[in-house]
């Protein structure tokens, strides 16, 4: 006897999109995560859609809740269990967050991942390492706080965070890729490595850093003290991913997502945009001609700054088409509409 899960397949999909009239579009599902990633897909697959093809993005399940993780921190693989790897085709495929198994074989599931053709990754950990996607977080702050005073290099900002962090990232990675999950666990690391103070913006490049270079440095020294016989394996491991594009300047882009959105960009975002405000409130102050002047031009601004903070702008944020790890997803949705369109 056949479940619904195992009917539910390409063949499936495609024999319902030829009972549409013959000149209807093939109808390909795109099965995702969670909620959040609807949206992100979406966006994606839309500029792939023709007369000939769309895409119609959704959850595996419409009979429960549950998430593709279990915590934001490991893989659940629920997207697996509802939906058999061979039940995957030209009108049914799957679009997920890569985590680490882009990088390293930790999971049951990493080389079908990495291998299938119908299975679509982030490449980086998750959508939110794209949405952090350094060259697009100025433009974020200019329309969260209508000043284009380029106080801070953002570019700069995240690159020097990435080489500070590039080495712990490669223990982390090593242990996991030896299925070792609790020895330097990913929670561990991801506390290490966040910005928990307040960032002052006059001292963004030391004091913020500062603190973040002690904690690294010592947790490095800790792991080369207690394990010395493999630096030279995480070392190795450092330059075999130089062929996957993670290297010390990008290293944001391949850290666990929502410790680099809550707790590392916004916070360098949050205290940029205070910085910035303060500057247009005075510059209005200093133009205005009279009180009452002042008043509406803040009470309107105010307004503004209300519909456009900087965690919203952030979290809609999909100016991340120049990032060369999502012009690699690119390429593998163009080749696979390339195999559709001629089916």
């Amino acid at each position: 006897m056949t479940t619904l899960k195992e009917n539910l397949n390409s063949q499936y999909f495609s024999a319902y999109s030829k009972l549409k009239p013959k000149k209807a579009p093939k109808q390909v599902i795109a099965y995702v995560e969670s909620d959040e990633d609807i949206a992100f897909w979406r966006n994606i697959l839309k500029d792939f859609e023709s007369n000939e093809i769309q895409f119609f993005v959704q959850l595996p399940s419409n009979t429960t809740l549950s998430k593709g993780k279990t915590t934001v921190l490991e893989r659940n693989n629920d997207i697996f269990s509802l939906i058999p790897v061979n039940n995957l085709g030209e009108y049914l495929i799957i679009c997920i967050d890569s985590d680490y198994d882009y990088l390293v074989d930790y999971s049951q599931f990493s080389t079908i991942i990495n291998s299938n053709e119908y299975i679509f990754q982030t490449y980086s950990y998750s959508i939110e390492n794209y949405k952090c996607f350094s060259n697009s977080l100025r433009n974020l702050c200019v329309t969260a706080t209508c000043n284009d005073n380029n106080i801070i290099d953002l570019v700069e900002l995240m690159r020097i965070y990435s080489q500070i962090t590039y080495k712990l990232l490669l223990w982390n990675l090593y242990f996991y890729h030896i299925k070792d999950v609790n020895t330097f666990s990913l929670s561990n690391f991801c506390e290490l490595i966040k910005i928990l103070d307040d960032p002052k913006i006059d001292d963004l490049f030391e004091n913020s850093f500062d603190v973040l270079r002690m904690k690294v440095h010592k947790k490095i020294s800790e792991l080369e003290s207690s394990y010395p016989n493999l630096t030279v394996e995480v070392n190795k491991l450092g330059i075999k991913l130089l062929e996957s594009g993670l290297s010390q300047d990008n290293a944001y882009l391949f850290i666990q997502g929502h410790t680099i959105f809550d707790n590392v960009v916004l916070m360098f975002l949050k205290s940029i945009c205070r910085r910035l405000k303060v500057e247009h409130e005075q510059n209005i102050k200093s133009l205005a001609k009279h009180k009452i002047e002042i008043e509406n031009n803040i009470s309107h601004y105010h307004n503004y700054l209300k519909l456009n903070n900087i965690e919203g702008l952030l979290s809609n944020n999909f100016e991340f088409n120049n990032c060369f790890l999502f012009k690699r997803l690119e390429t593998r949705i163009s080749n696979y509409m390339k195999k559709i369109k001629s089916a």
